[in-house]
């Protein structure tokens, strides 16, 4: 069958979008426990919010099915070697930075990330895509805080572009960057990890 993930068994609309899913599912490996209970959160968080607002993003669906196979994974290697998760990044923070993170500020920081200069067509900027080569920029920066290719479909809000992106971090180091970036502070916690945290065991 075309375009078949070798990760999680679904077809994609193209053979980058395979291959991607497939990586990041490896790369899902050498996360600490607690960058994966944070990013998998974050991720239910996000899937739910679209479908909420009518406009659901398979490019988060398919992050957050790979996250909630590693989570299993751990669950099964728990009964052996014992899962915990270290810190969590409060909600209030990732919301914070996603409020800070639209307008003039979040267009500065696609630039500095992608080393593009954005050009403004109507209410929104527009950069050539950073992972895919084209002859003209199709890839759009809307104020509201998300970056998307028209081009290969490349979708993402302030986090993803900092993971989806080499040198590709994880998601609490992508947080720890931009809330440097949009000047919000990380208040200095230690929550041990409980199931109740949030994460079903099954997505």
């Amino acid at each position: 069958m075309p375009n078949m993930c070798n990760a999680c068994g679904q077809v994609h609309p193209n053979e980058e979008s395979a291959i991607l899913c497939a990586v990041g599912s490896h790369a899902l490996r050498r996360l600490p426990d607690g960058d994966l209970v944070a990013e998998t959160t974050y991720y239910r968080r996000e899937v739910v919010e679209s479908k909420v607002h009518g406009k659901p993003c398979q490019t988060q669906q398919w992050r957050l099915n790979s996250l909630v196979r590693e989570v299993n994974r751990r669950r099964e290697l728990a009964k052996i070697v014992p899962f915990h998760a270290g810190s969590i990044i409060p909600d209030n923070v990732i919301d914070e930075i996603k409020r800070r993170a639209t307008g003039t500020d979040f267009i500065e920081f696609v630039e500095r990330r992608t080393d593009r200069c954005a050009i403004k067509r109507g209410k929104n900027y527009w950069i050539h895509c950073p992972v895919h080569h084209e002859r003209g920029p199709s890839c759009c920066i809307y104020p509201e805080g998300r970056v998307h290719c028209y081009g290969c479909k490349f979708d993402v809000d302030v986090f993803g572009l900092l993971m989806d992106m080499p040198p590709n971090l994880s998601f609490v180091e992508a947080v720890k960057e931009a809330a440097s970036f949009f000047r919000v502070d990380i208040p200095a916690q230690q929550k041990p990890w409980k199931p109740a945290d949030g994460i079903a065991a099954r997505g």
